[in-house]
């Protein structure tokens, strides 16, 4: 088979077309091989671009005046703005009547004025004031005049809690409110006793309301294995109530109160943990097994 050159050699034909071979040289084939292989494109690439990168780290840290230039302009810069009168805060103002409260809250957030309100975060700042016992909810925001407005609503002490030797003020929701040190520092909220009646203080207050008009006489009220209530009547008298619905059991005692006047007597306990009879146990000068008497209370009481 003659090629396409000895054909127009064959005819005499005289061309002045010079063709050329189409196929690759053998340098070009053996490069594209090379280039194909990952790990040679690699180490080709890193001899290029690693020289350049070690250059550019030599001359930046050579260069390390330039950087710390740069850092002061950005601190001078950032102190100017900072600054600025509009974003100074010159005061704080703590609305709470309590002057006790008023100088832990200043503690806890411990902001020394003037200072940038750009430098503050004020939802920080609320987190920290209500996470002080005493504390309902606090409100934090800057006036127009450049003062810190922190504004408080205290919880309410509802009862004394005595635990062992120490005394707690509890709001109506069982949330501690402070430490004092003594009974007598708060005489016009009454007295509980007892470890883990935090989530009882409302039952705890409706008993003493149902329990009018008796209540001047109650001592103070017993939180008892972590179930129910006693009440502490007078010098040494104990109302013993049960765990169950003891405001209906305290209802039950005073209709039974106004015909037999037992809270008038001398008797040292009663008893009215059981639902069908209501017990009595004498002054301790008559204290035995014969002299405790049991009352019906009937079962419409």
């Amino acid at each position: 088979m003659l090629s396409l050159s000895q054909y127009f050699r064959k005819g005499s034909v005289v061309s002045a077309i010079k063709l050329s071979n189409p196929a690759p040289s053998k340098f070009s084939f053996l490069l594209s091989r090379f280039w194909l292989r990952k790990r040679y494109k690699f180490a080709v690439i890193s001899m290029v671009f690693l020289p350049i990168f070690l250059f550019l780290f030599h001359f930046s840290f050579s260069q390390i005046k330039v950087h710390e230039t740069f850092l002061k302009s950005f601190e001078n810069l950032k102190a100017d703005v900072l600054g600025r009168p509009e974003f100074t805060i010159s005061g704080i103002l703590v609305r709470v009547d309590n002057e006790i409260l008023k100088q832990k809250i200043i503690k806890i957030i411990n902001i020394q004025v003037p200072v940038s309100s750009l430098t503050l975060n004020l939802e920080d700042t609320r987190r920290k004031i209500e996470k002080l016992a005493g504390i309902k909810n606090a409100a934090v925001s800057i006036d127009n005049y450049g003062k810190l407005i922190i504004t408080v609503s205290e919880r309410l002490p509802a009862i004394i809690n005595k635990v062992g030797s120490k005394y707690f003020l509890l709001d109506k929701d069982g949330l501690l409110v402070n430490e004092i040190m003594s009974r007598f520092e708060r005489p016009d909220l009454p007295l509980f006793i007892g470890q883990g009646m935090e989530g009882k203080v409302q039952e705890g207050l409706k008993i003493l309301i149902g329990f009018a008009p008796y209540t001047a006489r109650v001592n103070a009220l017993t939180w008892v294995g972590n179930r129910r209530w006693n009440i502490l009547f007078d010098k040494e008298r104990v109302i013993k109530l049960p765990s169950h619905d003891p405001l209906a059991s305290i209802e039950r005692l005073i209709n039974l109160d106004i015909e037999f006047r037992f809270l008038s007597s001398d008797v040292l306990q009663i008893d009215l943990r059981n639902e069908k009879f209501l017990i009595l146990q004498p002054s301790l000068g008559n204290q035995n097994s014969r002299n405790i008497q049991k009352y019906p209370v009937g079962e419409g009481a």
